[in-house]
């Protein structure tokens, strides 16, 4: 028996050591973050993921301006839709439908995942050898861009936010990931710090050359008009003087919304929407208008109007676009929900309704 015992222990021991080394060793073709900067290719597909993080505003289940108001509205059997249900008033604070905060599933990330994602590009694409430093110095503003634009959409759904200036290291302690809420304007300064950087470093194009694979890539007009928006929202009664929220306040007691409006916001706001006017008309931005839509039969002016109007939401990639979100464009399916349809109801009505005119022709009544 002891001759037994002495075996098993020793092959328990040999195995306790030899599993050391099987657990060193790495298996074979295993993505590494360098792998995500070995080349160009690798870079861009990278870029690509950024770009893809964006909140999808052409989903009725992502965007809440869909169906929130209950303007446009499913039938009963689709109203367990997210954006329906958010629509009925069935959301709450402790499960949300629509939670770009922590994240509801692949649609719906958290945006701060997108925003470390920025961070590591930012880092990463430096170090590409096969990148010059123009489309480097590009790709960076472009990353910075999203990220200024995530922190702008998480502001503008959840008030004071926790600015992801850069990525929590993994070995750090459990007191160094617990970050706090900012007020309100030092969140719309470090946005606007971002912005800053892209629009004084000019390493964005005026306007997109290679339409076949850029298109949906930020542009200089792009960047200016986001700043103008920021600049907006900064300004208006929401963030700037809203006492509704003055309990609302942080761990120091301090109000996280500005107590006391300053009217020379809008002056500022002003001056960047007119800077941004300027940028998009030398980009051939302009107003949609009636001479650009093609009509293909002639058509009352009054027609011709209304062609134009649906043309300058409707027409891609059009002259009045400033920016446009490739990464989820609107589809056949939005539409499709508007049209209209017999149910088997009315179908039932039209046949008891068909009359024989004596000829063989069907009269409907």
């Amino acid at each position: 028996m002891k001759s037994i015992s002495k075996y098993l222990l020793y092959i328990c021991t040999a195995l306790a050591v030899c599993s050391c080394n099987y657990l060193d060793v790495v298996p074979d073709n295993v993505a590494t973050i360098e792998n995500a900067f070995s080349d160009r290719y690798t870079a861009e597909q990278y870029l690509a993921t950024c770009y893809w993080g964006m909140p999808k505003s052409a989903g009725w289940n992502e965007n809440p301006a869909m169906f929130g108001a209950l303007e446009m509205v499913f039938n009963k059997e689709n109203s367990t839709a997210g954006g329906m249900k958010l629509g009925l008033g069935t959301d709450s604070p402790t499960s949300a439908l629509i939670n770009y905060w922590g994240g509801t599933g692949i649609m719906i990330r958290s945006l701060y995942a997108g925003i470390r994602e920025c961070n590591t590009f930012m880092e990463g694409v430096v170090g590409v050898k096969d990148l010059n430093q123009y489309e480097i110095k590009r790709m960076v503003a472009e990353a910075k861009l999203i990220k200024a634009y995530m922190h702008f959409y998480l502001l503008s759904y959840y008030g004071p936010i926790c600015p992801l200036r850069e990525n929590t290291p993994v070995n750090e302690s459990t007191q160094g990931v617990r970050v706090y809420r900012e007020k309100v304007d030092d969140c719309f300064a470090y946005i606007l710090e971002l912005l800053d950087e892209v629009i004084e470093g000019d390493p964005l194009p005026l306007v997109i050359e290679n339409q076949t694979s850029e298109l949906g890539r930020f542009t200089r007009p792009a960047a200016y008009m986001l700043k103008a928006k920021v600049l907006l929202f900064w300004a208006s009664p929401l963030f700037n003087g809203n006492t509704d929220y003055n309990s609302f306040r942080n761990h120091e007691g301090e109000p996280f919304f500005n107590q006391t409006q300053e009217p020379q916001r809008w002056n500022v706001a002003a001056e960047a929407c007119k800077k941004a006017i300027d940028i998009c008309e030398s980009a051939g931005i302009r107003l949609y208008r009636t001479s650009d839509y093609v009509a293909t039969k002639k058509m009352s002016d009054e027609t011709l109007l209304v062609q134009a109007l649906r043309g300058s939401v409707t027409d891609r990639w059009n002259c009045e676009l400033v920016w446009g979100n490739s990464s989820y464009p609107v589809n056949s399916g939005l539409q499709g929900e508007c049209i209209c349809y017999l149910e088997q109801a009315l179908l039932e009505l039209w046949n008891q309704d068909e009359r024989s005119d004596g000829d063989g022709r069907t009269i409907l009544y």
